[in-house]
């Protein structure tokens, strides 16, 4: 599911990009169609016991400063869209400034997968609009 943009990701952030899928279990509970009911079994409890973890011993996430070199790193899969904003610190290393994920639309699923990449960048570059107008270097 990681693309080319995975060479400059930090290994434990490329970990976690990989099993974004661990999340459909708490996603599936969000769902308001049909009113259907909240179930909070084994599988919930398991997917949420693991982001925790693996949110807690991912890179921590630093400010934003826009005099820093700013990188995009979109990952597009066949059911949904992530990714993290990452900036090139005083140590010569990237560190990432905040992630975002969205689930496809019924719609968006059916996309072919170049359509789902080029999705996943217009969405970013949307979603992160501010961090991007506001850097002082070229993304």
């Amino acid at each position: 599911m990681i693309y080319e943009y995975s060479l400059a990701l930090p290994t434990s952030t490329i970990a976690l990009l990989k099993d974004i899928h661990m999340s459909l279990p708490l996603i599936n509970l969000l769902k308001t169609k049909n009113n259907p009911k909240f179930w909070w079994e084994s599988d919930q409890q398991s997917a949420f016991d693991n982001l925790k973890m693996r949110f807690s011993t991912a890179p921590i996430l630093c400010h934003f400063n826009p005099k820093l070199s700013i990188r995009l790193h979109p990952n597009a899969s066949n059911f949904a869209i992530s990714g993290i904003l990452s900036w090139l610190y005083n140590d010569q290393q990237w560190h990432p400034i905040t992630y975002w994920s969205q689930k496809y639309s019924a719609a968006e699923i059916n996309y072919d997968i170049y359509d789902k990449e080029l999705l996943t960048i217009v969405d970013y570059i949307k979603h992160w609009r501010y961090y991007l107008e506001g850097s002082k270097r070229p993304v």
